[in-house]
């Protein structure tokens, strides 16, 4: 069995090869840290246009709803409290807005009395937590 010596000249061009390739190695394990954190930023950078752009678009649709919010309240279909008129108006509004679930009006207690979704039975909002905010604030809110 050969014993190992520094001396021969294969066990120097090991060690030799060895010292040349380490510098590589080290260069393209470098080089790949840096790629990974270059990535890791601009994952960042896009998941934060990304967020930028979802809130932009929600605080659009909150803006818009509370403007149409605003517009139904004072029609005097609504104002005057006329259920039959203000419900086929309301349902109306729904077929033009399919982004909404329902337009509905609702009087200081919290009964609904008109609603573009027609109702089978009394509806009492009062329980609901944003309905608790507006009659606090008198002021737009959203739920949750």
């Amino acid at each position: 069995m050969p014993r190992f010596s520094f001396t021969s000249l294969r066990t120097r061009l090991i060690a030799l090869v060895f010292l040349c390739v380490l510098p590589a190695l080290g260069l393209t394990l470098y080089t790949d840290l840096e790629e990974r954190q270059i990535e890791m930023e601009q994952a960042r950078e896009n998941v934060l246009r990304l967020l930028r752009t979802a809130a932009a678009r929600e605080d659009r649709l909150i803006e818009g709803a509370r403007q149409l919010l605003i517009a139904l309240a004072e029609l005097p279909e609504v104002r005057n409290g006329n259920q039959a008129i203000c419900s086929r108006l309301f349902g109306y509004l729904l077929k033009q807005y399919p982004s909404y679930a329902n337009l509905a009006a609702v009087e200081s207690d919290g009964d609904v009395f008109c609603s573009g979704v027609p109702l089978t039975n009394p509806v009492n909002l009062a329980d609901r937590l944003w309905f608790q905010r507006v009659v606090k604030s008198h002021n737009f809110t959203v739920g949750n």
